[in-house]
C-alpha cells in the first residue's frame, strides 16, 4: 500500500463540472480508506496499485479530456509520478520530482 497524491486541472471548455466529477468519482474509487480533501484539485489517499496503473485508470474511466485536462498522480511512498494531458512545462516537471 502507497500514499498517492493526485492533482488535476480540467478545462473550462465543454462540460467541465461533468469532467471534474468523473475525475474525483474515479479517483476515489481507488482509494482503500481515507481520503484527504480539504483544497481544491488535490486529493491524498492509499492504494495498491502502481503510478501508471492509477494514472491511467483514472483517464480512461472518467471522463477525462486530454486536449483540455491534465492530470498528476504521485506516488509519494515511491517517488514515483505518472501526468495525463498536454503539460505545459513537462520539462521543470521531471527535473524536480527527479532531483527527490
Amino acid at each position: 500500500m502507497a500514499l498517492f497524491a493526485i492533482s488535476f486541472r480540467i478545462g473550462m471548455e465543454g462540460n467541465s463540472g461533468e469532467r471534474r466529477d468523473s475525475l474525483l468519482d474515479q479517483a476515489k474509487a481507488n482509494a482503500s480508506g481515507i481520503i484527504w480533501e480539504d483544497t481544491s484539485s488535490f486529493l491524498l489517499f492509499n492504494c495498491d496499485r502502481n503510478v501508471e496503473e492509477l494514472a491511467s485508470d483514472i483517464h480512461v474511466n472518467s471522463k477525462m479530456d486530454l486536449r483540455y485536462d491534465r492530470l498528476l498522480v504521485v506516488n509519494l511512498s515511491l517517488k514515483r509520478y505518472a501526468a495525463k494531458g498536454e503539460l505545459t512545462d513537462p520539462i521543470t516537471l521531471s527535473s524536480l520530482m527527479n532531483s527527490r
